[in-house]
């Protein structure tokens, strides 16, 4: 019972787990995009 219901939690969590990384890597590069944006500007 124990392992079938982990399972399952497996199941549910990684998708979402993989969703928030793939989120956290975009805010990352769009984060380093302005950065390297305004990077002329503070020259």
């Amino acid at each position: 019972m124990l392992e079938t219901i982990f399972i399952h939690r497996l199941f549910i969590c990684g998708p979402s787990l993989a969703s928030i990384s793939l989120l956290q890597t975009v805010s990352l590069l769009k984060v380093t995009i302005v950065i390297y944006a305004l990077k002329p500007i503070s020259y």
